[in-house]
Parts: C-alpha cells; sequence; structure tokens
C-alpha cells in the first residue's frame, strides 16, 4: 500500500513541477526557474509528500495495532475508561499511538508549559533536569521505557514528554491541586478530589494496566503523563489519592511520578511505608492510602527526600489532605503562605486556596454514627469555598474538579462521579480487572 501510493505521489508531484512551473514561479524568466532550482523542488516536494503519506499510513496501522494490545474502551460516569493488556512497552507505545492528538493538546494547554521550557534553558534548569533524568536512568528504568514508548508513540521527543512530569521536582512554587478524606474507625474509606485545570483535565480518563509480569493496577491518567499522579487502585489491596505538595527546595531523589508509579507494586499497606521511606522523591506528593480486607488507612508525606506517616484510629478516625504541608517540616515549602507565585509552574494557583480547604475541613463536625458514601460526596462536590472544597475554576481559581472517588474499603467498592454526570458504583476488584 505504502509502495503504491508513494509511486502515485510522485507523479502527482512530477506533473505539477514538471508542466506547471508558472505556478511555483509566476514568473518564467525568474533567475530562480532553472532546471536543477526545479529539481531540488521536485525532489523535496516528493520527500514531504512521501513522510506524510507515510505518516498517515502508518497512523492507520498503529490504530489498527492497538487493537492487540487494548482488550476494552468503554465509560465510567462520563469518563473514558480504557483496558490495556501486553508487554511494557508495546502497551505504552499502543497508548501513545491512540492518544496522540490528546497527548499534544494536553502538554500544549499546560498553563505552566512556557514556564516549563524556560526554565529547561537556564543554569539551574540544565543541571537539574540532567540529574533528575539520571535518578530516573538508575532507579526507575522501566518507568521510564513506559514514558519513552508512549512518546514514540504519539511521534513525540520524549525529553518533552519528561520535562512535564518533572514539574512538581524542579524546586519552584508550584500551585496548588486535589482534595482527599480518609476514615477509619468502624468502618474504612479513601475519597479523592481529581483537581486540574479544565483545559487538561478535559481528556481525563481510567486505565486498567495489565502489564506482564506485574499485579494489575487501575489508575486515572492525563494524556502523556506517567499513569501515578492521581488516584490509584491495585491488586495488592490498595487504594489511595494523591496531593500535589509545593517544594521550594527539592531532595536528592527521583521525580514523584516515577517513584509513585512503582509504588503501585506494593502488596501491603506497610511495604508501600517502607517503598516511600527507602525511595525518597525530590517533590512533593502527599498518599492518602487504604487498604482493603483490613481497613487500615494512613496518609503519608513524601517530599524533599524526607516522609511522614499519619496512622488514623477510633480516636482520631478523621483525615484530610490539600495541597500544603501538615506533618513535614514546614520549611520544606517555606515562604509559599506568603508569597505570591512565581517560577515555572506559577499559574496553579496560590497555597492560601490549599489553607482555606483545609480550614473548611478543619471545622466539618463528625457524625456520631459510622458515615457512608454520601457524607464524603456531600462534603466533596456540594459547595464552593468557603463551605465546600469543589472547585470550578471560577474567579482566581484557575483549577476545577474534575472527578470524584469515594471507596469503600469494607465493602470493596468504589463510587465514581465524572463532571456533569450521575455516580456510579464499582466493585474494586472489576475496575481493576477492567470489567463492569
Amino acid at each position: 500500500m505504502l509502495i503504491a501510493a508513494s509511486s502515485f505521489l510522485v507523479r502527482f508531484v512530477d506533473r505539477i513541477v514538471s508542466s506547471r512551473t508558472a505556478w511555483v514561479f509566476p514568473d518564467a524568466r525568474h533567475p530562480m526557474a532553472d532546471t536543477t532550482t526545479i529539481a531540488y523542488i521536485r525532489k523535496h516536494a516528493i520527500s514531504v509528500a512521501f513522510r506524510q503519506c507515510k505518516f498517515c499510513l502508518g497512523s492507520a496501522v498503529g490504530k489498527w495495532r492497538v487493537m492487540q494490545t487494548l482488550i476494552k474502551d468503554a465509560k465510567l460516569s462520563g469518563l473514558r475508561w480504557l483496558t490495556f493488556r501486553g508487554e511494557r512497552r508495546a502497551v505504552f507505545n499502543d497508548l501513545g499511538r491512540l492518544f496522540a492528538v490528546e497527548i499534544r493538546s494536553v502538554q500544549d494547554a499546560m498553563p505552566e508549559r512556557l514556564g516549563l521550557l524556560k526554565w529547561r534553558e537556564s543554569r539551574n534548569g540544565i543541571r537539574r533536569y540532567k540529574h533528575l533524568l539520571s535518578v530516573a536512568e538508575q532507579t526507575y528504568p522501566d518507568v521510564l521505557a513506559e514514558l519513552e514508548s508512549m512518546a514514540q508513540g504519539a511521534g513525540l521527543d520524549p525529553d518533552y514528554l519528561f520535562l512535564a512530569n518533572i514539574r512538581g521536582d524542579i524546586g519552584s512554587y508550584d500551585g496548588t491541586g486535589c482534595t482527599d478524606l480518609v476514615w477509619s474507625r468502624e468502618r474504612s474509606f479513601v475519597a479523592h478530589n481529581e483537581d486540574a485545570a479544565p483545559a487538561v483535565g478535559a481528556d481525563l480518563m481510567f486505565l486498567s494496566l495489565h502489564i506482564e509480569g506485574e499485579q494489575p493496577v487501575a489508575v486515572q491518567w492525563y494524556p502523556g503523563f506517567i499513569p501515578s499522579n492521581a488516584f490509584a487502585a491495585t491488586a495488592g489491596n490498595l487504594v489511595w489519592g494523591i496531593n500535589h505538595l509545593p517544594i521550594s527546595a527539592p531532595g536528592p531523589g527521583a521525580g514523584r511520578h516515577f517513584a509513585a508509579r512503582q509504588l503501585q507494586q506494593a502488596q501491603s499497606l506497610e511495604e508501600a511505608i517502607d517503598l516511600l521511606r527507602t525511595h525518597p522523591i525530590a517533590g512533593g506528593f502527599s498518599f492518602n492510602i487504604g487498604e482493603l480486607k483490613t481497613g487500615n488507612v494512613a496518609v503519608i508525606e513524601s517530599a524533599a527526600g524526607q516522609i511522614a506517616v499519619h496512622r488514623l484510629d477510633a480516636e482520631q478516625p478523621f483525615a484530610w489532605h490539600t495541597n500544603h504541608l501538615r506533618s513535614l517540616p514546614q520549611r520544606l515549602s517555606a515562604g509559599t503562605k506568603n508569597e505570591e507565585p512565581h517560577g515555572a509552574t506559577a499559574q496553579l494557583g496560590h497555597i492560601s486556596e490549599s489553607l482555606a480547604r483545609g480550614d473548611f475541613l478543619a471545622s466539618v463536625r463528625l457524625p456520631v454514627d459510622e458515615p457512608g458514601t454520601d457524607w464524603f460526596l456531600k462534603l466533596l462536590t456540594g459547595k464552593e469555598l468557603p463551605e465546600g472544597v469543589l472547585r470550578t475554576a471560577r474567579n482566581e481559581d484557575p483549577l476545577a474538579t474534575l472527578c470524584t472517588t469515594i471507596t469503600d474499603l469494607d465493602a470493596g467498592t468504589i463510587l465514581v462521579k465524572g463532571v456533569g454526570a450521575e455516580p456510579e458504583t464499582i466493585a474494586v476488584e472489576d475496575l481493576i480487572a477492567g470489567v463492569g
């Protein structure tokens, strides 16, 4: 097919350039209208046409080939939900091929994109970028291979995606993000609001990933990112939501997306905590983790190479986290409470917004009896500040709540609510398996 199409293009371009020189140079006496130049134009035009033909056909073949790893394409409360199964590089290459347009769109729509590119060219940016890449190559080669395969499938330079995935590890004030609620008494819950810039979150989706040699996981995914920076449920009986933490002085560890992706292979809550202790991250995340079957819950802050663990119990059954440090030393994000946003990712909001959500959650009256999913759903989606934590990208807030997940650890179910969609409840094991 490619040969036949190329032959047609050669004849077509040759006819235009050879018989209609005046179309290229209206004035036949133009000094560039000589046989040598015409030959060059012909050669160049054919080359461009051939590459375009190859790209189009390659995309078509790639779309067909994706069906070799794409097992299911469905919807869950208005969000797209896909299941992939196969060898690591093949799955992520196909993911890149299938969502090449969305990956480019999300990356270009990032409010912080221009700031990141400018930072990348600075002296500190060059040094920091090389360090984070080196750590990824040495500590997380499989995760880096996933990112590289995704970029290859999308027809992008891997550095383009790597830069986006380390945006929280570069030591610049970088805004706010999500809200998490956890509960553990007679019953246990993990609830998460996924908040992001609307232009970036338009293509937020669920992925159920079955990579050869690894335990299956279900994650929320933004095209172009390592699937690890939002919500996750794993075959290791763990469920968690992640909160971004702005860190002004990053540590020597790896990019946080890389460590969070590796964490998805933990087999228990204790193993997850140990992994975070032994695998420090440069930037900052809070991991709000619940364990199915046992109902154990912990909130772990991992930032700038340090870690703090807060475990829930009957006397303190409720905890929340937004986007400021609550357990680790405040000096890790020194100045963010008082300073105006600045740096490569300053467009994502001021820390005062996170503090305001925290103030509201700290004032919440706890139920005497055990809560249900409705209690969490009302807290997370009921109202905006100052009477709630729902985000709508209105007024001065640049972010919006894109999806809410509430996991009942005892029932083994997850309630999912997309924007403008009716909530749907699904078994955790079915979400991970990619069925339902």
